[in-house]
């Protein structure tokens, strides 16, 4: 008796695990074929498409001399400065880099502000130059407000770029007296500004005070220049003195090399 009820416990103990054994495996199929099912699903070929990196490269200034397959930028600078050179004169300066197909420069000026440019000038530019370019315009500009500059660079097919804008002071109209180059060498310019039109006697003394030269000139109301021969004179400092009638007079230093 109990040897058969052992077996029995033992049949029955075999046949429970048989069961169990039964369902985990039906289980994990489940579980595998839902896994399967997700993960080879169908799925729109739009989805699927790797869209394409869009990115931006500077391209380099390249000289295309003797590669007759290379296309060579346009202007890839353009870098515009100015400075009052005078009373009455205004000196830009501009710079480029690699010149290919253009045709020259609009130089513009507008007073007080930056909202009327006007066309005062044009200056050639270099014909397919792929080095830097420097250039040069003087402008006559004695105007007492604040003047501004542009540059308007023109291609060959019509098409054009601006430059950056600068601006530059103005002149004071108070009386003065300006020599320059300052030291000079044989040469001097002087510059007058008046009130009114007056005869004037320019007088020049040395270091000692004695007079070595004296002229005279007619200067008008407003700027005047004029130039000088100093080349007898020896090295040393110098005094310029400007008499005129009843106003008073105008002193200043100067050195001869």
């Amino acid at each position: 008796m109990p040897r058969l009820l052992l077996l029995l416990i033992t049949c029955s103990s075999i046949t429970a695990y048989s069961q169990v054994l039964r369902h985990n495996l039906v289980i994990k199929k489940n579980v595998v074929a839902n896994v399967s099912d997700n993960i080879f699903k169908k799925t729109p070929v739009a989805s699927l498409l790797l869209q394409p990196v869009v990115t931006f490269v500077e391209s380099p200034v390249t000289n295309c001399a003797g590669n007759p397959s290379c296309e060579p930028l346009s202007l890839t600078s353009l870098l515009l400065q100015a400075k009052r050179f005078t009373i009455e004169t205004v000196r830009l300066n501009w710079k480029t880099l690699n010149e290919i197909d253009t045709r020259g420069f609009d130089i513009e000026r507008s007073f007080d502000n930056t909202d009327r440019f006007l066309k005062i000038g044009f200056h050639n530019s270099a014909v397919n130059n792929l080095q830097e370019k420097k250039y040069i315009f003087n402008d006559n500009n004695n105007y007492e407000g604040t003047t501004f500059y542009r540059l308007k660079q023109l291609d060959a097919d019509g098409n054009f770029t601006y430059s950056n804008i600068v601006s530059v002071n103005g002149v004071s109209k108070n009386e003065s007296l300006r020599v320059y180059p300052n030291p000079a060498d044989n040469f001097i310019w002087i510059e007058v500004v008046i009130k009114k039109n007056s005869h004037c006697s320019l007088t020049f003394f040395d270091a000692a005070g004695k007079q070595v030269m004296q002229q005279s000139e007619n200067f008008i109301k407003g700027v005047n220049t004029a130039p000088v021969d100093i080349s007898s004179f020896a090295s040393g400092i110098y005094t310029l003195r400007v008499t005129r009638l009843q106003e008073s007079d105008m002193v200043i230093k100067f050195i001869k090399y």
